[in-house]
């Protein structure tokens, strides 16, 4: 939806009293967002999933990941995919070695007792749905990660467990 972009625009010039929120802001989640916006997608606030997307201390791996990323690509790690997707392969891969094969449903079973760290914190499948489990802790489970848009950069605003900095209101929000 690049037409978010033109739509935060107005918001910022029209000084609409609310912070802009959502999961389908999906020009808010590029790190072009800001040059896009001309600076006015300022206080933005984007859920991208998973920790990793953008700066934070989630895990060891999370800065591993996002600088890899970032000198191999030229650009911050771009939606909401990139670290799962990463993930993915990983976890993948130590199914296969558990396994000794490439076996389907011996690599099932395997992916069944996945227990690794990663990129968002702990990685385990819950065993009747199959989804990761989630976590506000990344000792826990798998970390989300909102952010929000300040200075030009894409901040870790939530959760507590991984912030980088606190949500801002802009300026025509204070009394």
């Amino acid at each position: 939806m690049p037409e978010s972009a033109i739509l935060l625009k107005q918001w910022y010039e029209m000084k609409i009293p609310a912070l802009p929120f959502g999961s389908t802001l999906a020009a808010a989640e590029q790190p072009g967002f800001w040059k896009a916006t001309e600076g006015k997608g300022a206080y933005t606030l984007r859920n991208v999933v998973n920790a990793g997307n953008a700066p934070s201390d989630a895990t060891e791996w999370t800065m591993k990941f996002y600088n890899a990323y970032t000198k191999r690509w030229g650009v911050e790690p771009e939606g909401l995919g990139t670290s799962s997707s990463y993930m993915a392969v990983h976890v993948l891969k130590d199914a296969i070695e558990r396994a000794g094969s490439l076996d389907s449903d011996t690599v099932v079973t395997e992916l069944e007792k996945t227990d690794v760290m990663g990129v968002y914190g702990r990685l385990r499948f819950d065993p009747k749905s199959h989804q990761v489990i989630p976590a506000a802790d990344p000792k826990d489970g798998a970390v989300g990660s909102i952010l929000q848009w300040q200075d030009g950069k894409r901040v870790v605003v939530f959760p507590a467990s991984i912030v980088k900095g606190e949500i801002l209101l802009p300026p025509w929000m204070k009394k």
